[in-house]
């Protein structure tokens, strides 16, 4: 994800939220207690001096993100301990790149998820305004085929 992704050490607005290192979504999951505190210790939080992380940081960070993610997409995608690696994966990045709420408007293609029937989960994850957008790029694509093939 750290390719996909790209980093930026200085926090930055995306759409109606703040991100930060590895597509971070500091409005939805702030940063840990301990990660502020080490920023607050090196002259790096909030307020009049931008946020900014270094590499080791951010990577810590995405790491923390994707167990999150994981977890929360083991409690709301059907049979997910079912699925293969791959689908678990398409399944953990998508909710990375949009957040729970937004996954959860997928309606379709949990029902699909929940039938096994992946040919169609990945036909509703490209029927979607989420694979429209621009910022989205190649990503909805690769994570759809990722779902077809298993």
């Amino acid at each position: 994800m750290q390719k996909v992704e790209g980093f930026s050490a200085v926090a930055y607005s995306d759409r109606d939220s703040h991100t930060i290192g590895f597509g971070h979504n500091i409005s939805e999951l702030p940063i840990p207690d301990d990660m502020m505190k080490e920023l607050r210790k090196n002259g790096k939080a909030f307020g009049s001096t931008p946020l900014i992380m270094g590499l080791t940081m951010a990577r810590h960070l995405l790491k923390r993100d994707i167990g999150f993610f994981y977890t929360t997409a083991e409690r709301v995608v059907p049979h997910f301990r079912e699925l293969s690696t791959n689908r678990q994966e398409a399944m953990t990045e998508m909710l990375f790149n949009m957040g729970e709420t937004r996954f959860r408007g997928f309606v379709e293609m949990l029902k699909a998820l929940d039938n096994k029937n992946y040919k169609k989960a990945s036909k509703e994850m490209l029927d979607s305004k989420w694979h429209r957008e621009k910022q989205v790029g190649d990503r909805s694509r690769f994570l759809a085929e990722k779902m077809r093939k298993g």
